[in-house]
């Protein structure tokens, strides 16, 4: 039972591209729309067999996802077993050369692929590369000629940034750097996000805008250590910036030193209203981490009465609540609402849990 109690009420920590925003702001959210020009749906509806179907799941997942591009390339090296998955390993072999700043020999093999879910990439390439007239000219063409708006919109989104820097005569080529590293960041490309915000440093090393990008793709890329020095970096050139308070304290998260995580989640509190849910979740495991349990129920508890549906907080509530807090009856009615929202085996079998402990309490009485 504590085996799978303790599955059940796992947080997993899901870390997401930063939308689209001024320089100074850096949250991790879900990537916009345009990211689906790298959606993979159209090789998923033509594979049939059910290992392949398998192999470009774990693909999607290593490589797309995870950024976990050495077990990338150990599934790929399984794929190429089966001579019928050539398209498949040339398409993310090509996504871990870029991803791998390994442009030449990715820009090689892009010239080979009209995949729609090498677009970005493709452009990504040519954009790290520095190469602005190969740039104009390709987003031009996808902006004119391609069938899907979605892809069209990300064209000009990108030819867009040239025009930005050109208005401003006085900007440097770190400002140009900066702002490509913001929109690819967004649209899926961390690692070559990264590689424009060091750039960027590299030529202005007070950059503040560009530290934060730089923190926020080592975040994205499972680098907490490096993020941390990066946004500490960033906050000392702009310590009043609750995006950069807010990174940190996600960044403290990660490094598990959750009574400096909540320090700096709670200073990004008073200023960020659209990320609360985040922060909440934040806090109370900080909270639970410290054995604080009754201050991790007052963060579920508000963070429920942002988003009532919040599968993760109510299942972590009616863990403390049992455990911890021995507040039976409201453990029953949050296990009640849980199945109430997702009426799963799992959720079920929590809710007749958290009622034998119900009984139990009140025959010991």
């Amino acid at each position: 039972m504590k085996n799978f109690l303790g599955f059940l009420i796992a947080v997993v920590v899901v870390m997401k591209a930063f939308e689209l925003a001024p320089l100074t702001m850096a949250p991790l959210q879900k990537a916009p729309l345009e990211a689906s020009i790298l959606d993979t749906s159209s090789i998923r509806e033509t594979t049939t067999k059910p290992e392949t179907k398998t192999l470009l799941t774990l693909l999607e997942l290593a490589i797309d996802e995870e950024h976990d591009l050495s077990k990338g390339q150990e599934l790929i090296k399984q794929a190429s077993l089966n001579p019928e998955n050539q398209k498949l390993i040339e398409l993310y072999e090509a996504k871990i050369l870029a991803r791998t700043l390994d442009f030449e020999k990715a820009q090689q093999l892009l010239q080979t692929l009209n995949d729609e879910e090498i677009l970005l990439v493709k452009a990504a390439v040519l954009i790290a590369k520095g190469d602005r007239n190969a740039v104009g000219a390709y987003l031009h063409d996808l902006a004119d000629h391609h069938p899907k708006s979605e892809v069209r919109l990300t064209a000009l989104s990108l030819l867009n940034i040239y025009r930005t820097f050109d208005r401003h005569r006085d900007a440097d080529e770190s400002y140009l750097w900066t702002l490509f590293a913001q929109k690819l960041g967004d649209l899926g490309e961390p690692e070559i996000s990264l590689y424009l915000a060091e750039k960027a440093i590299g030529k202005n090393p007070e950059y503040r805008d560009a530290w934060i990008i730089k923190g926020h793709n080592e975040l994205t890329l499972k680098k907490p250590d490096a993020a941390e020095l990066s946004l500490l970096t960033a906050y000392k050139l702009d310590p009043g910036n609750p995006h950069v308070q807010y990174l940190l304290g996600l960044t403290y998260f990660e490094l598990k030193k959750p009574e400096l995580s909540s320090q700096y989640l709670l200073y990004a509190r008073q200023s960020i209203d659209e990320y609360q849910p985040i922060i909440l979740e934040k806090l109370a495991e900080n909270a639970i981490q410290t054995e604080d349990f009754p201050l991790a129920g007052h963060y579920l508890e508000e963070l429920l009465t942002i988003d009532p549906t919040h599968q993760q907080a109510l299942t972590r509530l009616v863990w403390l609540q049992v455990e911890h807090l021995k507040q039976m009856e409201k453990a029953v009615a949050n296990a009640q609402t849980l199945v109430n929202y997702y009426p799963t085996e799992e959720s079920i079998h929590l809710l007749e849990w958290v009622k034998a402990r119900q009984e139990l309490a009140i025959s010991q009485k």
